[in-house]
């Protein structure tokens, strides 16, 4: 491998570790972190471990175990175990349900519920507890199975997180219960900035609606258009361009369905420019329904600041609507206490 492949890895690699962090688009980490390269050369010469833990490296972990004035659980007896929190918010990727204590190791138990804040978690109730083994449950003793978990509840700092499980193994004194749950820092949850017309928008007329971000850089990372009171909810409207700092966001000319940024298109996405302060956001809309309808919609992003462990400062935004005047909103963060745990 030539000096510059192992280069151009090694930025990549940097990106997609200040992704992790920050939760940046991969346009706007590669800007941030090409910027500091050629700014400061003291930077070149870091090796990996000048960097912090990733949020993918990280792994939290919460142990779950019983009371100290509880011995034991006595067989057919169901008990929910709880724990709180006192780490940042976590993403739960996996629950491990130790074999110490009973011959059946842990098919001895059954997994009744999963809790999140009091809410379960679990479609199924009543699991085996060998689902959740270490070894999980293959028969051959060179392989292993892992059930892996995905899109539940982040548990935020402070919340509890809750088991409830039955033994059902053989020993009438009962059996003490050990388990954990792995998880990963959750992102941080963005800044929203309401976008809305003033009055209902006439049908097949363009409309431009901005949002001029007045005290910091916004990075504009998702787009969404609410429902409102429109039976086609965002079908009801027509994106005829997208312009930050003055240019389109768009590769070609063209319009686009409002359908493409509804809130339950979860995995569309357009890379965004960061809007600079003292500039704008503007949107040209165009309703395709036979009736007016106001428009509705947010903007999600990051407030471009130099420390992302502390709370982003709230957003000062006038939204206008071309020809009808405009308001100043405040755009807020719900932030999230970061990670503060080391590799486990």
């Amino acid at each position: 491998m030539s000096d510059k492949d192992k280069r151009d890895r090694a930025l990549q690699r940097r990106v997609r570790e200040r992704q992790d962090k920050t939760g940046e688009s991969y346009q706007a980490a590669w800007h941030h972190v090409t910027r500091d390269e050629h700014s400061d050369t003291d930077a070149k010469a870091k090796t990996d471990n000048d960097h912090p833990p990733t949020r993918w490296e990280t792994r939290v972990v919460i142990p779950l175990s019983l009371p100290r004035n509880i011995q034991a659980i006595l067989p057919q007896q169901k008990v929910r175990i709880a724990s709180e929190n006192k780490h940042g918010a976590i993403d739960l990727t996996r629950l491990i349900i130790s074999s110490a204590g009973t011959m059946g190791g842990a098919a001895d138990w059954v997994v009744n519920d999963l809790e999140i804040n009091g809410r379960s978690q679990l479609a199924l109730k009543d699991l085996t507890g060998g689902v959740f083994g270490s070894r999980g449950i293959i028969a051959n003793q060179r392989s292993k199975t892992a059930l892996s978990m995905e899109g539940l509840d982040t548990l935020e700092h402070g919340h509890e997180l809750a088991i409830v499980v039955t033994y059902i193994g053989e020993n009438p004194a009962g059996c003490p219960f050990y388990g954990s749950v792995l998880g990963s820092p959750a992102p941080q949850r963005p800044t929203v900035i309401p976008f809305a017309s003033k009055e209902p928008l006439l049908p097949q007329v363009k409309t431009t609606i901005s949002a001029h971000i007045q005290n910091a850089p916004f990075r504009l990372d998702r787009f969404e258009i609410k429902d409102n009171d429109t039976i086609l909810g965002p079908y009801n409207w027509r994106i005829e361009d997208i312009r930050i700092n003055g240019e389109t966001q768009f590769a070609q000319p063209g319009t686009i369905s409002g359908n493409v940024f509804a809130s339950y298109e979860i995995d569309s996405f357009i890379k965004f420019t960061t809007c600079e302060a003292g500039n704008k956001i503007e949107i040209d809309v165009v309703c395709i329904g036979k009736e007016a309808h106001a428009f509705v919609a947010e903007l999600k992003g990051t407030v471009v600041r130099d420390d992302y462990e502390v709370p982003p400062p709230d957003l000062h935004v006038f939204v206008e609507t071309s020809g009808r005047g405009g308001e100043e909103v405040i755009a807020t963060c719900n932030w999230r206490f970061p990670p503060d745990t080391k590799l486990t």
